[in-house]
């Protein structure tokens, strides 16, 4: 159920994100996952390097019961992001005030990590 879950939200913003470079791909990724009411953030870090913050979970109370459910959200990030190395480095469920979720460019940096929250 979480994984279908996970793949009908990648096909529903596919088109989106398709042709876009990976930072300007994270940007579009963000302004999604707010219109989601995941009240997220996007911070730059070293060239190549980002985080996202979600500061609203809409699956948290399933996640509290169902482990597939945070899962499934960082299968779509992964999924929406194939360039790139997204790792969950913080969790609401382990009494974080967020979910943080570390990316990483799998390129050879660029210059392209200008963006900031």
């Amino acid at each position: 159920m979480f994984s279908r879950r996970s793949q009908r939200r990648f096909e529903a913003i596919r088109a989106r994100l398709d042709g876009l470079p990976l930072a300007e791909r994270l940007c579009e990724l963000v302004r999604i996952l707010d219109e989601d009411g995941y009240f997220p953030g996007l911070q730059s870090q070293r060239e190549g390097e980002w985080r996202i913050l979600v500061r609203n979970c809409p699956v948290r109370a399933l996640g509290e019961k169902y482990a597939q459910a945070c899962t499934s959200e960082i299968s779509f990030l992964r999924k929406a992001l194939p360039a790139a190395e997204v790792r969950r480095s913080a969790h609401q469920l382990d009494g974080h005030t967020c979910c943080t979720y570390e990316i990483c460019s799998l390129a050879e940096p660029s210059g392209s990590a200008g963006v900031q929250e």
